[in-house]
């Protein structure tokens, strides 16, 4: 099974409607879906499996650009969109 092409991960939307753990999850059963194991995943990436792991069961938050190179070792990419708040008016 191969993934849409190209396919699309929106890491604003997904902090917006869920919480990363959840994400991270989608993103197992992504990689599960399409047939890729841990250590092919790792071999892609050259993120460590046990590293992989640790993301995928919610023990670890990946940075922002881990993501990227998960995502992309899946075939897929990544839009993020930063967000910023003028805090210079709080009291």
């Amino acid at each position: 099974m191969s993934a849409p092409d190209p396919y699309l991960i929106t890491w604003d939307s997904c902090l917006a409607d869920e919480d990363i753990g959840e994400f991270l999850s989608r993103l197992a059963a992504l990689r599960r879906s399409l047939g890729v194991t841990q250590a092919q995943l790792s071999a892609r990436t050259g993120l460590g499996r046990t590293q992989i792991s640790m993301f995928e069961n919610n023990r670890r938050e990946p940075s922002l650009s881990v993501l990227l190179r998960y995502v992309s070792g899946l075939g897929g990419s990544v839009s993020a969109h930063a967000h910023f708040v003028d805090d210079s008016t709080e009291q």
